[in-house]
């Protein structure tokens, strides 16, 4: 798969909740960006994709945690 297919299915699973797929195409997408050294724009665009869900998947992490502590 190329990087952008990487990127459109990543995008897909994002979209329907599937966090940790989405982050694992997106890292992919990304790798393959570097491997090719082109076209660092979309790259810059996917390394920012990889830190808002990550910061997303922390935050729902420590809100199950915050909520199952109040139980």
């Amino acid at each position: 798969m190329t990087s952008m297919d990487l990127y459109c299915e990543g995008l897909r699973n994002e979209n329907n909740g599937s966090y940790r797929l989405a982050l694992y195409n997106y890292e992919n997408a990304l790798n393959e960006i570097r491997k090719l050294r082109r076209n660092s724009k979309f790259g810059r665009k996917i390394a920012d994709r990889i830190r808002i869900l990550r910061t997303t998947m922390e935050y729902e992490n420590n809100f199950q945690i915050s909520y199952n502590e109040l139980q």
